[in-house]
């Protein structure tokens, strides 16, 4: 993922809006840490690891990305989360399931 068409992202932050999972999705693919508010499509993507209360939860982040473990941890977070959300027999034996026990499933 690019910030623009020259410089690689260190992390992926998603400000209050909806919409954005593929984005988060692809990502979290390329080991980007996804901030994001704990609503909407970039929430649940990130499965609530990077869920933010504020920016304050932004910057420790920041201040440790200096840090090459952090940065090697968070990166394996990251393509690990990815892994789950791009494993599309489990996703839909999971969509499966929750529609079977759905009570407007039919």
């Amino acid at each position: 993922m690019k910030c623009n068409d020259h410089t690689p992202c260190d992390a992926y932050l998603n400000t209050v809006r909806s919409g954005g999972g593929t984005s988060a999705a692809i990502g979290l693919r390329q080991g980007l840490p996804v901030f994001t508010y704990a609503f909407g499509a970039v929430a649940h993507m990130t499965g609530g690891y990077y869920h933010i209360n504020s920016f304050d939860d932004v910057k420790t982040s920041i201040k440790n990305w200096e840090n090459p473990v952090f940065r090697e941890r968070e990166r394996s977070v990251a393509i690990n989360r990815a892994d789950e959300i791009f494993d599309s027999e489990k996703v839909m034996r999971e969509i499966i399931e929750t529609m079977t026990k759905s009570p407007h499933f039919y």
